[in-house]
């Protein structure tokens, strides 16, 4: 596609980089190109290094900036001795580290063999932190170095400078003495330290000297790693996997232990080594273990193995060389030739570059697959034939398999894997969208589409999932991780890569594409021509522009207007369109947030709406020439002169001020319209009754003065205080305004601001009133809104609506602006969602303290609303003193807890419990400062018999989604001081001997109540889990 927009936010868009293969990290905290990376997974997959989940959500964190303990480093330096497997705990010297504690065992172990001492006063201090010069003598003499360190100048300076003389501190970031060492920073140092050469006492001819095993000269290389470890550290590049080499096929037998092959490049021994088990220059199987090593091939890489003696060793960890593959990516559309004179590959970077990009191939036999032409690999298998069969032999040869603006879906990737001139390697993916039809009992899976072609070798028209058959390759996966094939239903739409060609046997790559992320349902806004798409047309929807991949599916016509959901392959292109025939807004709906004369460049005093369409975008169109208007205005009728139903409107034929009042009519209101290249073509207006034509948008009422409400229970909307219509959770819902603004129906805008208009859907609304709106319904839709336009609020918040609990906040841009980012437990789940601005009402804002509970009013997954539960004004405690300090930082803010929502009907009550007799609580409430009064006659009793209730259980003792649970109402916790004094005079509280006057809050539970019409939620604050002494 050639000049097109192509903002696709779950797209991968390829261009030229220097990258690596990027896979899953194993810690969520360190992500691939953060600090240490490399050095924190390579050692985590040698058993060396560990993490946990710390937020108990599922997620290894390594936790990389805490400071290193006593314990953690002694069982590192334990672990590169050799001790990679379980110890058990065990009884030690010291009297602060029992047989219970998590490093016990090689505590004990560490100690016996005098690698770690205590403090001399019988104790370890496990816990304590390490400083940064402790940790490099620690692993300096682990080593073999302390002779050394100790002839320059001892601790720390020798035990540092023998750590820089061996590299041991390359790549260690802001480590300086008297700070204490980072998880970070001793995972780099270890990672040096373990490929280090030794250094030991060494007797030769009867005089004792000290050896540092370099294996340079006449030494040979003895490493923590090679010695300790028994693992063999190796360069060199994949050639091949268990599907194929780099220069051929190879039989598929999916019973065998995987393998890849290398290539050696080195053996990191040394110039001196004699005894090797892997020769360089020369290619080795090693099995691939628990690891993506497959996923490597032609790649030059460094692993790490397992010596499994006699028998083929296997993978523990692998990653990229360092400075050693450059790579290029680009989709197939972006191909633009192969000139087999001069062997350069070229591409278009960019839609709107005008000359190509030129890659220059391999031109020397190599190291790998002795050609000298690039290893091909073609839909995950080398390919037999040769460049010019794949890609022609000059611009504009359409030859080859790949050729100029190919509508197929899928990518080249070409890679230099060496230090000489040329790209060595090119990989070739062919993928093609199938759309499940059935998946039988037997496992075989069948499509609703043909999928592929025998000229691209990728033809399938079946996929039999059968474990038997041992020479078939299947990849199913989702999401990056394996998916099982049983799950998969009709209208599941999955990207394939397969290659029934020159494969040994049948082999297929399949992705499940994530209808969540990838099906996009809404309607084709309008349509233009494309090179690069299957049927020459590029279809615009929710504002982005999309091809047509080659072998598409429809189950319906694509046209503008179309509407339904369509599905995205990972490169960007529909792959399916399901129409869906049971949508309630299949027109092209737009309100016009603005009407005016304006000049369009080529002539003066043209009619221009402000719209905003159904899928949330804003665009302003101006009139063609002649435009077509059906059931206009009487204002627009008496300027055209014509009372008909359907109007031609020629702008140039009438003067300014008669065009702004006709066509001032349109604006506040929703219009069906079409529009070509930006220019309105024909609009058609609600009709004012009611029609017999089932197409026709009919304005059902609208109110102006703010009596509308809409309720949740019933699904109802009533407008003007009287007529009532329901909502069905596909009614388009037009937000005109936020609360504040001074849009009106049927009004120009005049001024408001057009970006607080957005688009919703009737499943999103909840209880709400005091607000204008108006209802337009189908013809055919006899009692239900098909839209409604409210003026000047939001979503709303209600009682269905989960309460949130408040994780993060920072900041993000959207479209340009700055808005909040907040992640939030809601219902047992973590939440992610921005909001429309840098805050939301007056109580959500980049200083809002995480903990804060709130309910949020969302409108196409933007918080648009927050009504606060409980917040705070300094981080969450869960105690009321801190130090000698009485403290209210753990306090919710009583100022904000009685703010309303969008209901009339709420009621809040804040404080302590003081009784609790079946449903009915009585609660001693807060004032505004938070001081619970000791007034029996203050107190408020609520029975929450009359409501469905919400529990909720707030503790901020406890860690990650534990925090906020549900509850009942059996947790809540009676303050029996409060209660069995009566309000009877004042309290001192004794704290631990420290005897103050303090204002009584309530020293067990709050408890917040929020009531709507029917249904209450409860949260039950524990705040404070402390012995007190009250003394009157």
């Amino acid at each position: 596609m050639r000049n097109l927009k192509k903002v696709i936010a779950l797209i991968a868009v390829f261009a030229m980089m220097v990258s690596t293969v990027a896979f899953a990290a194993t810690f969520g905290d360190v992500k691939e190109g953060d600090n240490y990376y490399e050095a924190i997974e390579t050692l985590n997959k040698l058993g060396i290094l560990t993490g946990d989940d710390e937020n108990n959500d599922g997620v290894m964190e390594y936790r990389p900036n805490d400071s290193i303990t006593r314990a953690e480093i002694t069982v590192i330096v334990a672990r590169i001795q050799g001790q990679t497997g379980a110890v058990a705990q065990a009884d030690t010297v010291f009297t602060d580290v029992p047989s219970t504690y998590w490093a016990s065992g090689y505590i004990a172990s560490a100690t016996n063999q005098g690698i770690i001492n205590g403090y001399g006063d019988g104790t370890f201090g496990p816990d304590d932190k390490v400083l940064y010069e402790d940790v490099i003598k620690m692993l300096m003499e682990t080593l073999g170095y302390k002779p050394y360190a100790q002839n320059n100048g001892g601790y720390p300076t020798g035990y540092i400078l023998a750590a820089q003389r061996q590299s041991v501190l390359k790549n260690v970031v802001g480590g300086a003495e008297g700070t204490e060492a980072t998880r970070g920073q001793v995972a780099q140092m270890t990672y040096n330290a373990i490929d280090t050469p030794l250094m030991e006492r060494y007797v030769y001819g009867g005089e004792a000297q000290y050896v540092i095993w370099d294996g340079e000269s006449w030494s040979p290389r003895k490493t923590l790693m090679n010695q300790a470890l028994g693992i063999n550290k190796l360069k060199g590049v994949v050639t091949e996997n268990e599907v194929t080499a780099l220069d051929a096929a190879v039989q598929i037998d999916t019973d065998a232990t995987q393998q890849i092959k290398l290539y050696v490049e080195d053996n990191y021994l040394g110039s001196n080594d004699t005894n090797s088990d892997y020769e360089v220059d020369s290619v080795y199987p090693f099995y691939t273990g628990d690891t993506n090593a497959a996923d490597y091939l032609g790649y030059d890489v460094v692993l790490y193995a397992q010596d499994n003696k006699n028998e083929t060793d296997t993978i523990l960890s692998i990653t990229e060389a360092t400075g050693k593959n450059s790579k290029v990516e680009f989709t197939l559309d972006k191909f633009n030739s192969y000139d087999a004179d001069t062997n350069n590959l070229s591409y278009m970077k960019n839609d709107t570059d005008k000359s190509a990009t030129k890659l220059k191939l391999q031109t020397t036999s190599n190291r790998v697959n002795y050609s000298d032409s690039p290893a091909i690999i073609y839909n995950g298998i080398a390919y037999s034939g040769t460049l010019e069969s794949l890609f022609g032999s000059y611009e504009g040869d359409e030859s080859g398999l790949i050729y100029k603006d190919s509508a197929y879906s899928g990518k080249v990737t070409v890679l230099d894997n060496d230090d000489t001139s040329g790209y060595d390697v090119i990989f070739v993916d062919v993928a093609v969208g199938a759309v499940v039809d059935e998946l039988s009992s037997r496992g075989v899976l069948t499509f609703k589409n043909s999928v592929g072609d025998r000229n691209h070798m990728n033809s399938v028209s079946k996929v039999e999932f059968d474990s038997s058959n041992t020479d078939m390759y299947i990849n199913l996966t989702k999401d990056g991780k394996p998916y099982d094939y049983t799950a998969l239903k009709a209208w599941d739409v999955l990207s394939i890569v397969a290659n029934n060609g020159d494969a040994q046997s049948d082999y297929y790559d399949i992705k499940v594409l994530d209808n969540t992320n990838t099906a996009i349902t809404g309607s084709v806004s309008r349509t233009s021509s494309s090179d690069t798409s299957a049927d020459g047309t590029a279809y615009t929807i929710s504002g982005v522009d999309y091809d047509l991949a080659e072998g598409y599916y429809n189950n319906g016509t694509l046209k503008a207007g179309s509407e339904g959901t369509f599905y995205i392959d990972e490169y960007g292109k529909i792959v399916a369109y399901n129409k869906d025939s049971n949508s309630k807004t299949s027109d092209n709906y737009g309100y016009v947030i603005d009407a005016q004369i304006t000049s369009s460049g080529f002539s003066d005093n043209v009619p221009s709406l402000q719209i905003i369409y159904k899928d949330g975008t804003i665009g302003t169109y101006d009139f063609q020439g002649t435009v077509t208007i059906d059931n206009p205005t009487e204002e627009i009728q008496k300027l055209v002169g014509d009372n008909s139903d359907s109007v031609s409107f020629k702008y140039k034929d009438y003067s300014v001020d008669a065009m702004t009042e006709a066509i001032n009519t349109m604006a506040g209101t929703v219009i069906t319209y079409n529009a070509t290249n930006g220019y309105i073509k024909s609009i058609t207006m609600a009709a004012l009754n009611s029609t017999t034509d089932d197409s026709t948008l009919v304005l059902e009422k609208a109110d102006t003065a703010n009596v509308s409400s809409f309720d949740e229970d019933t699904k109802q909307i009533r407008v003007g205080g009287t007529k009532k219509y329901d909502v069905a959770d596909d009614t388009l819902i037009f937000y005109i305004g936020k609360p504040g603004d001074s849009f009106v129906y049927n009004k120009p805008a005049a001024g408001e601001p057009s970006e607080n208009c957005i688009v919703g859907q009737g499943s999103e609304l909840r209880t709400n009133d005091n607000f204008s709106s108006a209802v337009y319904r189908n013809g055919d839709e006899s009692g239900t809104a098909s839209v409604i336009v409210m003026y000047n609020t939001d979503p709303g918040v209600g009682a269905s609506t989960g309460v949130a609990y408040i994780t993060s906040i920072g900041q993000t841009t959207v479209d340009g602006s700055k808005v909040l980012s907040i992640t939030y437990y809601q219902d047992g789940e973590l939440k992610e969602a921005n909001t429309d601005d840098m805050s939301v009402g007056d109580y959500l804002d980049q200083n809002t303290v995480a903990g804060s509970l709130f309910k949020f009013g969302i409108s196409n997954g933007t918080i648009t609303s927050a009504v606060p539960y409980l917040t705070f004004d300094g981080t969450v405690r869960d105690k009321v003193y801190e130090g000698d300090d009485f403290t209210t930082a753990g306090i919710p803010n009583a100022n904000y807890v009685k703010t309303t929502g969008s209901n009339s009907d709420e009621e809040v009550y804040y404080g302590a419990v003081v009784q609790k007799s079946g449903n009915r609580l009585t609660i001693a409430q807060a004032d505004a400062d938070g001081i619970i009064s000791l007034d029996p006659n203050d107190w408020e009793s609520v029975s929450l018999s009359n409501y469905t209730a919400n529990y909720y259980l707030y503790d901020p003792t406890r860690n990650g989604k534990a925090k906020f649970q549900t509850a009942s109402l059996g947790d809540i916790t009676v303050d029996k001081v409060l209660a069995n004094d009566g309000g009877n005079g004042s309290y001192t509280i004794d704290f631990g001997g420290v005897v103050e006057d303090a204002p009584a809050f309530g020293m067990l539970d709050f408890v917040y109540v929020r009531t709507y019409e029917r249904t209450a939620d409860v949260v039950d604050y524990t705040t404070w889990e402390y012995d007190y002494n009250f003394s009157k």
